[in-house]
């Protein structure tokens, strides 16, 4: 197993939450008692290994708003709005960009939600169920919109576990895996969400024998992918994942294509923008990517994923001030601590400094002392921009 998946199996067993298992089993040759790993390549594909991923990662009620609420950042109460009307109120918020206030009306939604459902009848319980994983769903939707991969890998499997069914949360756990560092290095691929999906999906079962065989062969997934985005051409999910598949296996061009075809079947995708900026970046086409970005940043001002990767492509232009500028716009956006605009901040401020100042150790000294929080860490950034100025 390579070490980047060994860092990912350790964030999820850690010495908080490995008292959960049952110590005396071994899943996908983790021993909970020794604390060893014995994996052997390929591995990370099985069964029991998938499960283990999918099922452990341990949920945290109010993840994001209790991270909000600790660095003092202004989230709505919602105990002014009555309980009833939280998922309605956190829609308008998501409509309107608010996408932080949704989150925090979302996971009180839930974890309310969850509290009570040892109290409901069957029937009930049923039907809860189904409303926890649909706004568990919509948090991963948000999660997904500012690039919180913890948050989102937590919802989608909370989404799972109350809706094994739910056929967008398949979708996103496929989106998931296409996009995982295991796939880009061997292009191996765990079917079973495909196979789920497609059983489950009025228009895609009977095709379901077609990719069971299919793990050791991308080629083979690409042009069952292929065979029905031409079958299917409407289908902006077909495009999404073909699309996604294509980035996977470094075929960039057929990648843009695929979301420029999604963009011509619904313009207002701002996520397909985004997903073209980000291949144009991964191409050394900064100013391209910039102008997708600003696309997608019209459709959706406030998508801090958008304006992250615009912060990236002026990183990489050598523009260091407007990379600053962005990361810290993407940061007054979603103030939360996974947020890795906090770390390249700083990375851009090295580059800005650079020849400029001898005072490195002061500046990380400076740095360490204000992360994660929102304004003092506001005003470093403006005290910095406010000296590059002066040594011009």
């Amino acid at each position: 197993m390579d070490k980047l998946l060994n860092s990912q199996f350790h964030s999820v067993i850690d010495d908080e939450n490995a008292e959960q298992f049952d110590m005396d089993t071994k899943i996908g040759g983790y021993d909970f008692k020794t604390g060893e790993f014995a994996f052997e390549e390929g591995d990370e594909f099985s069964d029991i290994y998938q499960n283990f991923m999918q099922n452990y990662v341990p949920f945290v009620p109010l993840f994001i708003t209790n991270q909000l609420v600790k660095y003092s950042y202004p989230i709505p109460n919602v105990e002014e709005v009555e309980k009833e009307k939280w998922k309605e109120v956190a829609s308008t918020l998501y409509a309107q960009g608010d996408v932080v206030a949704s989150i925090v009306f979302l996971e009180n939604y839930v974890a309310k939600a969850i509290q009570s459902l040892e109290e409901q009848q069957p029937e009930e319980k049923e039907r809860l169920e189904n409303e926890i994983a649909n706004s568990c769903f919509k948090l991963s939707q948000c999660c997904a919109e500012t690039d919180d991969s913890r948050a989102l890998d937590m919802y989608v499997t909370q989404c799972q576990k109350y809706n094994p069914s739910h056929l967008e949360n398949l979708l996103q756990l496929i989106l998931r895996d296409i996009n995982s560092p295991q796939f880009s290095a061997t292009f191996k691929l765990p079917l079973g969400n495909f196979i789920k999906w497609i059983s489950l999906h009025p228009s895609y079962n009977q095709y379901k024998e077609q990719v069971e065989f299919m793990e050791d062969k991308p080629e083979e997934m690409v042009a069952f992918f292929e065979q029905l985005h031409s079958t299917y051409p409407k289908d902006e999910s077909l495009c999404y994942v073909l699309a996604l598949l294509y980035n996977g296996l470094n075929q960039l061009d057929e990648s843009v294509a695929m979301f420029k075809k999604l963009t011509d079947i619904n313009p207002y995708h701002y996520t397909a923008w985004n997903k073209i900026a980000a291949s144009h970046c991964n191409n050394d086409n900064y100013e391209s990517a910039l102008e997708c970005c600003d696309k997608a940043l019209s459709l959706r001002p406030t998508y801090v994923r958008a304006i992250s990767n615009k912060a990236i492509a002026f990183y990489q232009m050598e523009n260091y001030e407007a990379a600053l500028q962005h990361f810290v716009k993407a940061l007054e956006l979603y103030p939360v601590e996974s947020n890795d605009s906090w770390d390249t901040t700083l990375t851009c401020a090295f580059k800005l400094f650079e020849d400029k100042t001898e005072n490195m150790d002061d500046l990380l000294e400076q740095y360490d002392s204000i992360r994660y929080n929102l304004p003092l860490f506001k005003q470093w950034v403006k005290t910095l921009l406010g000296a590059v100025s002066n040594k011009k």
